[in-house]
């Protein structure tokens, strides 16, 4: 298998360099040819003094490009250019001069020594070009690749980061279901319609890269009113304060929902006595800021690290992907449990995540 996948790598370079030197001998043989016509001798000495031509080209790729791609030593390189162009052309003049029949019947005869070396610098700067161009070529496809494979681990870790979303407001939602058809059933039939909206957002809106403030805060607001039918949140006092207008900005979906559902899950329940929740949200031009605050159970210790903390830690990950260094989230955990977040529109803001 390694054979043939390097099989399949060389066999094309070959054509290529085939096709190059092919092309150059025509067009030597056209532009130096001895009559009218193109002969057979033409061609043969076109290909014998292309043949000096390519151990010095050979030898820029084998030895002086791999140095400079490696080094990054420009004058180096260039003085090894030098040598070569010199070398080659001492090269030519001996193969033409020693070695070829029919001595002064090919141009080689009559140019100066100088003229040959121009070919030489010629071929040389043209293929140092095309290896420079290829290389540039390598690395914007390899660029792209990488830009690509990372977007796609970027969504695959955000779509799972939603997927552990999705069951554990389900099972909260239900939860508030089960009490309130328990101890108010004739209210269950429009609970159970704001959770299928609540649902049809959390499953299908989530999945654009970003949402109206508005959509966002009626599903809070939604989830507000599942949440405050139970019959341990009739007593806690819920309060939620929003300033500012909320047209024309866009967050990324479901921001609020995970801080929503940690407070009530921890901050709500029998063992709190004197249960708040009070949400404050405000919008300043561009930026919005949102704050939550609860107080908390007897056992919420290590409860609140095992369940409420892989929600927010989902959340921070989140953000983190979606706003980059554009957000700001602090979580304090004294007498109360508060979170405050300050997020930027995203109408004018650019997300992170590479386009889709």
């Amino acid at each position: 298998m390694k054979t043939r996948g390097k099989n399949q790598k060389i066999i094309p370079r070959i054509l290529q360099h085939t096709l190059f030197w092919g092309i150059a001998i025509v067009l030597f043989s056209q532009l130096f040819r001895t009559s009218a016509y193109v002969n057979t001798v033409d061609y043969i000495y076109a290909a014998l003094f292309h043949a000096t031509l390519a151990v010095a080209v050979y030898a820029n790729f084998g030895l002086l490009l791999p140095y400079l791609f490696d080094k990054k030593r420009y004058i180096p390189y260039a003085l090894g250019i030098i040598v070569l162009t010199l070398a080659g052309t001492g090269l030519n003049w001996a193969f033409f001069e020693f070695v070829t029949d029919l001595l002064g019947f090919y141009f080689i005869s009559y140019f100066e020594w100088t003229e040959i070396a121009g070919f030489f610098v010629l071929y040389l700067g043209l293929g140092t070009l095309l290896k420079f161009s290829k290389a540039q070529f390598r690395l914007g496809k390899l660029e792209k690749e990488v830009a690509e494979r990372e977007q796609r681990h970027t969504e695959n870790l955000l779509n799972a980061l939603k997927s552990q979303l999705n069951p554990h407001f389900l099972f909260n939602s239900l939860n508030g279901i089960y009490s309130l058809v328990i101890t108010d059933p004739e209210k269950a039939p429009d609970v159970i319609v704001k959770l299928s909206d609540v649902l049809r957002y959390v499953l299908y809106d989530s999945d654009c890269e970003k949402v109206s403030l508005a959509d966002e805060l009626r599903q809070s607001e939604n989830y507000l009113d599942l949440q405050s039918m139970r019959a341990d949140c009739r007593r806690a006092e819920i309060s939620f304060e929003k300033h500012g207008d909320p047209k024309g900005f866009d967050v990324a979906p479901l921001i609020f929902l995970p801080l929503l559902e940690n407070a009530f899950k921890h901050g709500i329940k029998g063992d709190v006595s004197d249960a708040f929740l009070r949400i404050r949200l405000e919008r300043q031009d561009e930026t919005l800021y949102f704050s939550i605050e609860n107080n908390k159970g007897k056992t919420d210790g290590a409860v609140n690290r095992q369940y409420g903390g892989i929600g927010l830690e989902n959340l921070r990950k989140r953000l983190d992907m979606l706003y980059g260094d554009a957000y700001a989230m602090e979580i304090s955990d004294a007498d109360t449990f508060t979170v405050r977040l300050r997020l930027p529109n995203l109408t004018e803001y650019e997300l992170t995540m590479p386009d889709r």
